[in-house]
């Protein structure tokens, strides 16, 4: 059959555009937006194509492919794991589950991996975020707008902490490993068929950096969540999150450091927040957001950790 385009969605940050190739088969699509820092089109992946990590992990990273300006991921379905925590179908809560559970498994393996492929010097949006707390905003959408308000709710001595841990979370030394860059449930794609690989979209942002840094981006994601859910603008039973959250943890199976954990965390909430001001349209729920973030960074981001 020929391709079908079944969605196309998108910032100016990045567009994406999924296809189905046949009965079973997607493909997902990725570009970058009219104002990504890197300009519109595509970023090079020389060489990730030889990262060789499929391995035996119920959730596979997959590479993508340049495909007529778009990277190519070939994936099993068409919707995000971001949208089963929203089901109340036990099928679906159970696919969820082992799919983040897949991807700590993922991760575990990706960190253990020489960095013997072309990867950033940091996450491109721990570099955007960077940027922007060193510029005091920037000229890109309402970016100089979130940076005001930022001001007036965080405090410069908030907004110096959370520079700080940026710099603390690529300076991990000899801790410092292969990173997927910004893993989320919006990249995770499960598979609908029982026994099938579940796939984590990778390649766009590997770079290096402390393994927290990944699983905290997971963990902020989680915690957005929960305030969403707080402030009355999501429907969601936090139960669920809790318990995926616990599957991530399950699938690391290792050690962390609970403190860098919480810092990357907290930097994905802020992150999302700039991304929406610059890249898509001002909200004044980015207020709860930058208060959510005050919250996180005077408890050291333990309000974004695992449940115990």
């Amino acid at each position: 059959m020929s391709e079908v385009i079944v969605s196309d969605y998108g910032t100016r940050l990045t567009r994406t555009r999924i296809v189905r190739t046949d009965y079973r088969h997607f493909a997902w699509l990725v570009r970058n937006g009219a104002d990504h820092p890197s300009g519109s089109g595509v970023n090079s992946l020389a060489g990730v194509e030889n990262l060789g990590l499929q391995g035996e992990c119920p959730t596979r990273l997959v590479v993508p492919r340049e495909d007529g300006g778009w990277l190519r991921y070939e994936a099993p379905g068409q919707t995000p794991a971001f949208y089963l925590v929203f089901s109340d179908d036990a099928e679906a809560r159970r696919t969820l589950h082992a799919a983040v559970s897949g991807v700590g498994q993922a991760l575990r393996a990706l960190h253990d991996s020489p960095v013997n492929v072309p990867v950033r010097a940091s996450p491109p949006g721990i570099a955007r975020l960077e940027d922007w707390l060193r510029n005091k905003g920037t000229a890109v959408g309402d970016s100089s707008r979130l940076f005001t308000e930022a001001v007036r709710i965080l405090g410069e001595k908030r907004l110096s902490v959370a520079q700080g841990w940026i710099g603390e979370l690529l300076a991990n030394g000899d801790g410092s490993v292969l990173l997927h860059g910004a893993p989320s449930l919006g990249c995770l794609v499960p598979s609908p068929v029982r026994h099938k690989h579940h796939v984590l979209l990778t390649g766009e942002e590997l770079s290096q950096g402390a393994p927290e840094l990944d699983l905290g981006w997971i963990l902020g994601e989680f915690a957005e969540l929960r305030m969403l859910e707080a402030h009355g603008r999501m429907c969601l039973p936090t139960a669920i999150v809790a318990e995926t959250a616990r599957q991530l943890k399950v699938g690391y199976a290792r050690p962390i450091d609970r403190r860098l954990t919480g810092m990357a965390a907290t930097l994905r909430v802020l992150l999302h927040a700039h991304d929406a001001a610059c890249y898509h349209v001002w909200d004044e729920s980015l207020l709860d957001y930058l208060v959510f973030v005050a919250e996180l960074v005077d408890g050291e981001g333990d309000g974004a950790q695992f449940p115990d």
